[in-house]
């Protein structure tokens, strides 16, 4: 079966254990990341991010992986 862009899969990762890896796919590539869960907040994060629940981490990383296709020489404009 064929994936759309938006589509996204979390799963157990085989190291270390009890650990979760996220697959999404964007522009025709899927992109893998590791997922933490900070138990004493209660949030999801990857990086310095933290997410109340896998939706918002993945709705998040879908409208940066667009911002980045779209716009990114407005993005790097406005980093200078």
């Amino acid at each position: 079966a064929t994936s759309t862009d938006g589509s996204y899969l979390v799963r157990e990762s085989l190291n270390p254990p009890d650990s979760y890896t996220l697959a999404i796919k964007f522009n025709g590539e899927v992109k893998y990341y590791k997922l933490y869960f900070d138990f004493p907040t209660s949030t999801h994060y990857v990086g310095e991010k933290h997410f109340d629940t896998l939706n918002d981490l993945v709705h998040d990383g879908l409208i940066s992986f667009y911002l980045e296709s779209k716009a990114s020489d407005y993005i790097a404009l406005m980093a200078c």
